[in-house]
């Protein structure tokens, strides 16, 4: 199976040294960091042209996560507990230093994203007419099919988050019901006759956002069908409704280049940062059930991770550069 194009083969690198390399990149985002560890890095670095080639591997490949729409570093990093970090990233260096043999599983998760019918980048939006006339505006780092037919008109969300302006169904006529507009998540479904709102995908469970008109949430394991009208914003899971409340927007913050969060957890918020923040972003288990409120200006993602250090009791790490790792506040 052919490898994703900065996943390249490396035949002129030892083995070895790749593999030196992996370990560094294993070590540099270990919690806690070893005492030294980076200039003992740098150290290794000088000591030979091999090491220094192979580390530039690992930074190119790093920096092409940028260009992966569903956020490969957060995403799927801060999804697994510390060992399975660990071993996700040393899986990572190695697929950057074409050492192999993992390639096939790490094109299967990027390779979902990069098929879907539409999807953006890091810091990126793109909006889309769709064949009905309704307006979809992809959020960063997200990912959309359309499956749209005679009988139904359906968007499976596939990452990230959409801001729909749904128009009124065109083949509907005489002795024809209208098909409702429907959008699919791992949760389960949302489904509307007419509405401008918002639907996000997050790790357990789909966030949305109705700011006018009304819609259905439908969880994939509950045969009840939960209203949701224009001022509410509500967090579903397949079981059912997890937590409802006001919404005060007449649209995404993210249009306006805003992230806003209103007692939001902390491990949502930076799932909507990783976004737009240019290298790897993860962070620990034990901070993301935090909660967070205010707006944040997505222009400006350091700066937004300095002002959650100062208002949470967690710390920030950057690592040469490439990535950035939140965890909790030592004492």
């Amino acid at each position: 199976m052919a490898s994703l194009p900065f996943f390249a083969q490396a035949p002129d690198l030892p083995d070895s040294v790749c593999r030196q390399a992996a370990q560094w990149l294993v070590e540099l985002q270990a919690e806690p960091a070893a005492p030294g560890i980076e200039a003992r890095w740098r150290a290794w670095r000088a000591a030979d042209p091999l090491h220094e080639r192979a580390w530039q591997r690992v930074e190119a490949c790093l920096r092409g996560l940028d260009s992966l729409p569903p956020r490969v570093a957060a995403g799927a990093l801060s999804a697994l507990p510390a060992p399975g970090r660990r071993r996700a990233a040393k899986a990572l260096a190695v697929l950057a230093l074409g050492a192999g043999s993992g390639a096939a599983v790490m094109q299967t998760s990027a390779g979902r994203r990069w098929r879907a019918d539409h999807h953006t980048a890091t810091a990126q939006h793109r909006r889309l007419r769709l064949a009905d006339d309704s307006l979809v505006t992809l959020d960063a780092g997200s990912a959309m099919d359309v499956l749209f037919t005679d009988a139904r008109r359906r968007l499976r969300l596939v990452e990230g988050e959409i801001f729909v302006e749904s128009a009124p169904d065109p083949l509907a006529g005489p002795g024809r019901t209208p098909r409702p507009l429907e959008v699919l998540t791992k949760q389960g479904l949302v489904r509307t006759a007419g509405a401008r709102f918002s639907v996000r995908q997050l790790r357990d469970s789909t966030l949305v956002c109705v700011f006018n008109g009304a819609v259905e949430l439908c969880p994939a394991e509950s045969a009840v069908a939960l209203p949701l009208h224009g001022g509410q914003q509500a967090y579903f899971d397949r079981a059912g409704l997890q937590r409802s409340q006001a919404l005060a927007q007449r649209a995404p913050g993210w249009t306006h280049g805003m992230l806003v969060a209103d007692d939001m957890r902390l491990g949502d918020f930076l799932d909507m940062l990783a976004a737009y923040h240019r290298g790897g972003l993860s962070w620990s288990s034990r901070v993301e059930d935090l909660r967070i409120s205010g707006t944040y200006p997505l222009a400006d993602t350091e700066a937004v991770l300095r002002a959650v250090q100062a208002l949470l009791p967690v710390q920030v790490r950057g690592y040469a550069g490439l990535w950035t790792r939140v965890g909790p506040r030592r004492a």
